[in-house]
Parts: structure tokens; sequence; C-alpha cells
């Protein structure tokens, strides 16, 4: 990975952030749990928004390969409009896998906006390990 330099971009007001390796992997980090459903929606429009912007510097070149972290998170709540923003990110067609690590907790959550994403569509998947999710991701 000589030559590749590392960005992280941090969402201030839960301090999530996302690390951008410098070439198709990314880390999505989540600092701690939202206060509210509108903290909720405002940190899936900041990924997106952030997603695209590092879609940007990399130029059109490949899809990205997302690790993300839900392990410092002890509630997590998601609505109807929070899962729409989330299946938006993961359908978005830069985004060529997302792996979820998490407890059981987290689990039933994220299984919520599994069901929404087209049953062919194995770009999405939950583990319980970060060692594992490496492995599918193909780190």
């Amino acid at each position: 990975m000589f030559g590749k330099k590392k960005i992280e971009y941090i969402y201030e007001p839960t301090g999530t952030s996302i690390t951008d390796f410098g070439d198709d992997r990314l880390r999505l980090e989540y600092g701690r749990s939202s206060n509210d459903l509108s903290e909720v929606h405002e940190q899936a429009t900041w990924i997106a928004k952030t997603l695209n912007a590092i879609r940007q510097v990399h130029g059109s070149k490949g899809n990205f390969r997302i690790l993300a972290d839900l392990k410092k998170l002890y509630t997590l709540s998601l609505d109807d409009h929070a899962r729409v923003l989330y299946k938006a990110i993961i359908e978005q067609p830069f985004v060529d896998k997302v792996a979820v690590v998490g407890d059981a907790f987290s689990f039933t959550k994220v299984l919520t906006i599994s069901v929404l994403l087209p049953q062919k569509d194995k770009k999405f998947k939950f583990f319980f390990s970060i060692p594992e999710a490496r492995k599918w991701l193909k780190w």
C-alpha cells in the first residue's frame, strides 16, 4: 500500500468516522448511538454525502468495499426513513460490498435493512467479528 494516503472523515455530533485507505477500502465506524431519529437521519445523510465526495476524489475507478463497525453502539434506532436512507447508500453503483459488524442486538436492527434489498443482491452481509468481515470483503 506504499504511496496510498489514508484520510479520515468525522461526523462530529456522534464521532462517527469514515476512513478512506486510498484504494477501494473504506471503514465506517460509528462513534456513539444517536440521541434521536433526526440525528440518525442526519448521520445517514452525512454518510451518503461523504461517500459521494470520496467517490469524486477517487474518480470513476473501481467500487468501494465498506466495513461498517457498529460495536460502539449501545442502541440502534431505525425508522422507515432511516432504512430507506441506508438502503439507498448500499444500492449506490459504486458500493461493491458492505460488511456490517456488531452484536446480536445490532443484527436484529440491521436485518430490517437487508430485507429491503433484492435477494439476488449479495453485496450486504452481517458479521459478529471483524476478521470474518475482512475475509468476506477480501481485505
